[in-house]
């Protein structure tokens, strides 16, 4: 019974980050825009950019998804082109 309640419990809490991530908010409610995510302006999103509202404790696995080729930046690109709930992914 316990192994029922903690894999229940894991899949709860991998559902909540997942719809997180696929526009249901950074972990702040609500989803925000990419311009709203570049802080600086520079056509991309760092991941000191992004820190500043995905908790600490899910920051690289969240930033990993979107930095599609790996750079170190979220492009417009990327950010437009992320997994989204409801649309079939």
């Amino acid at each position: 019974m316990k192994l029922i309640s903690a894999l229940l419990t894991t899949i709860c809490l991998s559902s909540i980050a997942l719809a997180q991530d696929m526009g249901g908010g950074m972990g702040m409610g609500q989803a925000l825009s990419f311009e709203e995510l570049d802080a600086n302006g520079d056509g991309s999103i760092s991941k000191e950019e992004m820190g500043k509202v995905v908790p600490e404790n899910v920051l690289e696995q969240r930033f990993g998804r979107l930095d599609a080729d790996s750079d170190g930046n979220i492009s417009k690109e990327e950010f437009d082109n992320r997994p989204r709930r409801g649309m079939g992914q």
